[in-house]
């Protein structure tokens, strides 16, 4: 009998087959995963859910009330409403042409001027020229003012979907005393849907925010915008439906 090789001794000697993993752990591991997985996507969804709400709920024109000497809310009640009532502004010695001391005592502020829809500030330097349709208020007009604060240009269109606001607040005697203060204040209990604005208006900076709300009932924007002109903070505040609506307003200032 020939000896076999070595080789074929091998080849024909049984191999021995490898233990097969135990997969007893993997069914129940991928339950836990999944379970876990869908915590998380409820625990986002609900946070986003929420922020929803509360974005929905907020009106445009009832912002976080500002209290100063007399306790006014001027960005409250009917702030940005149509027909430009006064709602939370109280008539408390509302300045008259050529008045330089309308907001705050030994203040240099000085009323902007209105022709037709076209509103000029030589104390801020800025201009704002709205549509023909449109109805231009001025602050000695408005008759919304008070010894820390004043209403300089009140302006929205036919329906009050879209309206520009432009109110001093006197630093002097004021609760706040810095545009950062104001903006911080506003913003406090709102959802804001852009942070950190910033803008050139008239040669001045202005920095602020965007949020989403309610106006009239109806969804709708606005921009909340301040900068500091000579020992005031200047607060600029526009309402529309749509973001691309807001940018269209701002083309409307120089």
């Amino acid at each position: 009998m020939s000896r076999k090789s070595l080789k074929q001794q091998l080849d024909g000697k049984p191999q021995k087959k490898p233990k097969a993993h135990s997969d007893k752990w993997a069914f129940p591991t991928m339950i836990i995963v999944l379970a876990v997985l869908l915590v998380l996507i409820l625990a986002i969804g609900g946070v986003a859910l929420a922020r929803y709400m509360r974005g929905a709920k907020q009106g445009v024109d009832s912002l976080p009330e500002l209290s100063y000497s007399e306790q006014q809310s001027p960005y409250s009640g009917s702030y940005g409403a149509a027909g430009g009532t006064a709602g939370a502004y109280q008539v408390n010695g509302a300045g008259t042409a050529g008045t330089e001391t309308a907001a705050g005592p030994g203040g240099s502020f000085q009323y902007g001027t209105v022709s037709g829809t076209t509103y000029r500030s030589a104390f801020s330097g800025i201009t704002f020229t709205a549509p023909s349709n449109w109805k231009v208020t001025g602050g000695t007009q408005t008759g919304q003012s008070s010894s820390t604060a004043v209403m300089d240009l009140d302006a929205s269109n036919p329906d009050g979907t879209m309206s520009v606001k432009m109110e001093y607040f006197s630093k002097n005697g004021g609760q706040y005393g810095s545009s950062g203060e104001l903006l911080a204040a506003l913003k406090s209990s709102i959802t804001t849907s852009k942070d950190n604005i910033h803008l050139q208006i008239g040669g001045r900076n202005f920095e602020g925010f965007l949020f989403r709300g309610k106006n009239g009932g109806k969804n709708a924007y606005s921009e909340i915008l301040a900068t500091e002109v000579d020992g005031y903070i200047l607060v600029l505040q526009i309402i529309a439906p749509k973001t691309s609506d807001i940018t269209t307003i701002l083309n409307m200032f120089s």
